[in-house]
């Protein structure tokens, strides 16, 4: 087992350290046994084991952390969640990973040990706040039990189920599973990289609150196979997505206007196509905000003052509240002149994102359909024109967020009216477009999390959004 290493570093000794980076303590669970791994400086002193990467990413890409603990360690583990340093609104310190091993060396070496419950808390000289989490952690582990909002990938045993899967859908494609990497985990989802003997996939796990995502976009890859990704198979009980891992670079680091324009006409070419299936969309489980009833859910969220958090951290602030009060008025009429103009109601990605597009070959391939809602089209290209700032991306190009803006609008002229109606539409839409964001962090995202304190702020965030996009 490593004692020293370059970069990234693998620390047994519990030091603290001053280059910028990212400290990770790790829980590795035994495989077999009730068990946790220690690590020892050989003089008396333990501490979990800490790694440090250099990169101080989010804490849910847990990429560079699991192939440091498999390479360089020898355990073969895939991470659970982070039980520490997962703030979303304040600089994290040290984080704490719970990990599952799943094969382990035969020996761990002198500075390393499996040691039970009472030497792991009572025996060690381990931080009040380490001993807390391993206390917690041993009672789950003993017990079985698990907070009902838990994620199936964060609990254990899930990961192999979810790799079987995978190596019997390829089995019979006569293809083998070559190698894993776990790529990224959090209440949201589960994304694994597989190396495979057909080419590398992506192995997505959805929560239940996203359970129509494989669905979706099986649906979608069979309507527009050029520009999703390919399909392979998905298990609806299980929420398994195996996709082709899409190969490309993000429209984000594209300068070519025409690419971008290209990429926003094909994204309402597909809504415009799932018009007259909205009904299907909301029988697989993507949530009904129609435009029709949309200033009754806005008016409900803005009325709610515990969810905006007034005077707390990531809140609203007292004059803030009072601003969002004053527009009450505002919302109403702007969502009735919003479904005055009859723009049918289509899927709404919910998270339309430069990031959520990768160029390959000349082609857009848009994905990651979590936050998928049936109801006005055009908040996803408020998604990508405004809240994004997609003009940014494209220094150089004169009127570039006018040329985007028409080049979505563009396919809806045939059927829904004029571009100049349109327009008039898209401005009416982009303010009820941030109270839309808020609402689903509201109703489907904070109910569904195990910890949902620490995404409080989200709700508050887009009220914030919206006060300013009134202004213009």
């Amino acid at each position: 087992m490593c004692t020293h290493l370059t970069t990234p570093e693998c620390i047994w000794d519990g030091e603290s350290m001053t280059r910028e980076g990212s400290d990770n303590y790790l829980i590795i669970a035994h495989p077999s046994e009730n068990k946790i791994l220690i690590a020892s400086d050989g003089i008396g002193h333990s501490s979990l084991p800490l790694i440090r990467i250099p990169e101080n990413g989010p804490w849910w890409e847990v990429g560079p952390l699991t192939k440091l603990v498999n390479d360089e360690i020898k355990i073969q583990t895939s991470v659970l969640r982070c039980v520490a340093g997962d703030d979303n609104l304040t600089q994290a310190g040290a984080r704490v990973y719970t990990l599952e091993a799943h094969s382990i060396p035969e020996s761990l070496g002198a500075n390393a040990r499996w040691v039970a419950r009472k030497e792991a808390i009572e025996q060690s000289n381990l931080p009040e706040n380490h001993r807390a989490l391993l206390n917690a952690w041993f009672t789950e582990s003993e017990t079985g039990q698990y907070p009902i909002t838990r994620a199936p990938w964060a609990r254990p045993g899930w990961f192999a189920s979810a790799i079987g899967f995978a190596q019997q859908t390829l089995s019979e494609r006569n293809s083998s599973l070559l190698e894993v990497q776990q790529q990224r985990t959090w209440e949201r989802s589960s994304v694994i990289k597989l190396g495979t003997s057909e080419g590398p996939m992506c192995l997505k796990a959805c929560p239940s609150m996203y359970a129509f995502e494989p669905v979706l976009t099986q649906m979608l890859a069979k309507r527009f196979p050029l520009n999703t990704p390919e399909v392979i198979q998905i298990n609806e009980q299980k929420k398994l997505l195996l996709m082709r891992w899409i190969t490309g670079r993000p429209l984000s680091e594209s300068r070519e206007i025409k690419m971008w324009e290209t990429a926003l006409s094909i994204f309402a070419e597909m809504q415009i196509g799932f018009i007259d299936d909205t009904a299907k969309l909301k029988e697989i489980g993507c949530t009904d905000l129609a435009t029709s009833g949309l200033s009754t859910k806005f008016l409900k969220l803005v009325s709610d003052r515990d969810t905006m958090l007034i005077g707390r951290t990531g809140g609203l602030t007292s004059d803030e509240a009072k601003k969002i009060d004053s527009l009450s008025l505002r919302i109403e009429s702007a969502c009735a002149n919003l479904s005055a103009l009859g723009i049918p109601d289509s899927f709404e990605h919910g998270d339309f994102r430069a990031e959520h597009i990768l160029v390959d070959n000349g082609r857009p391939i848009i994905f990651d359909l979590s936050n998928t809602v049936v109801t006005h089209p055009f908040f996803s290209a408020v998604q990508m024109l405004d809240f994004e700032n997609a003009a940014e991306f494209l220094p150089g190009h004169l009127n570039a967020r006018s040329r985007l803006l028409k080049s979505y609008l563009e396919p809806w002229t045939s059927k829904f009216g004029s571009m100049e109606q349109l327009i008039e539409g898209f401005e009416i839409a982009r303010p009820l477009a941030a109270l839309k964001e808020g609402l689903i962090r509201a109703i489907i995202n904070l109910p569904h999390l195990e910890h949902r304190e620490k995404w409080e702020f989200m709700v508050p965030y887009w009220m914030k959004k919206f006060i300013e996009l009134s202004k213009s």
